[in-house]
């Protein structure tokens, strides 16, 4: 029963990848609407992602308790101080990777994004104490290389937008070990919606704040209404927040934060599948490489010697 629960957890996170693959697609849509009427850069920049953020998690939030009623209820003061906890670790990664998403290009992107797997292995055994099969260790590098060269050699320069989506790396290893700890003894939805509650709060405080330092309300609002904008997002907050984030919170405990990890980068092949489905790009032959990569990283991660 015990190895039944670890298949199908993985099989949950195959999926929660397959939807992070569509929310790739969906916010590169939903930015590039904003792109067009907004800078890239500055107090505008910094609005738009946090408006893209309200309408994500705060649709998440609105929309999680109408299908799972029990998250909302008998929540404590713990739910809502590790749900703020993840939330941190989950709203500094999405801003410092959507923001670093505007200023690089996606074969930049993916690679950097990917090194959450890295970091996790190493703030498991460096911090908790955890060891490391030499085949999982193997599988780490096989998906971090087939991450970051799926769609090419990346072209670094390591300026701010790289910086930033280092540090969204960072800030998704630290949650994928927080998730592992937390759900363990308190319940996965109820850390969810607390999570989106916190997320909600931020995100409008960032685009008020935005507002503040001289950003047109009248033009975000437009641009929220603007259905070009707003689908991607809604799309976004349902399937690639709400039933992903959930999904995960669930049967991530089943398997190793190290595994999860390597699971995750999966990501960059639904993605490449994706694009080339949808005739945004073409197939080459870093796609079969990046890809093979990463699936004989998740091939070999599961050796168990």
């Amino acid at each position: 029963m015990e190895e039944r629960r670890r298949l199908f957890g993985l099989g949950a996170l195959v999926l929660v990848t397959i939807l992070w693959a569509w929310g790739f697609l969906w916010t590169k849509e939903a930015l590039d609407v904003a792109g067009e009427t907004f800078a890239s850069s500055g107090p505008e920049s910094w609005s738009v992602v946090s408006l893209f953020l309200l309408i994500r998690f705060g649709i998440s939030m609105l929309v999680l308790p109408l299908f799972v009623r029990r998250c909302a209820r008998g929540l404590t003061l713990e739910h809502w101080r590790v749900g703020a906890f993840l939330a941190v670790l989950l709203g500094v990664g999405f801003f410092t990777q959507t923001q670093g998403l505007q200023g690089i290009n996606p074969a930049v992107s993916a690679f950097l994004t990917s090194l959450y797997v890295v970091f996790t292995a190493l703030l498991g055994a460096l911090f908790l104490g955890h060891k490391h099969r030499n085949t999982l260790l193997v599988g780490v590098l096989f998906a971090t290389f087939g991450a970051g060269f799926i769609s090419g050699p990346p072209r670094l320069n390591f300026d701010l937008p790289e910086w930033l989506t280092v540090a969204c790396a960072f800030f998704y290893a630290i949650h994928i070990l927080a998730i592992d700890r937390f759900t363990r003894s308190l319940d996965a939805l109820q850390l969810t919606f607390t999570c989106l509650c916190w997320l909600s709060l931020a995100s409008l405080l960032a685009v008020l704040a935005g507002i503040g330092m001289g950003v047109e309300s009248s033009k975000l609002q437009s641009l929220a209404l603007d259905p070009a904008f707003f689908l991607p997002s809604l799309w976004c907050a349902l399937f690639v927040t709400a039933l992903a984030l959930a999904v995960m919170n669930a049967w991530q405990k089943e398997v190793s934060p190290v595994r999860a990890a390597i699971v995750y980068s999966l990501e960059p092949v639904w993605t490449v599948l994706l694009m080339l489905i949808l005739g945004w790009s073409g197939l080459d032959a870093w796609a079969v490489v990046g890809g093979g990569a990463l699936l004989v990283g998740n091939l070999v991660a599961e050796i168990k010697k």
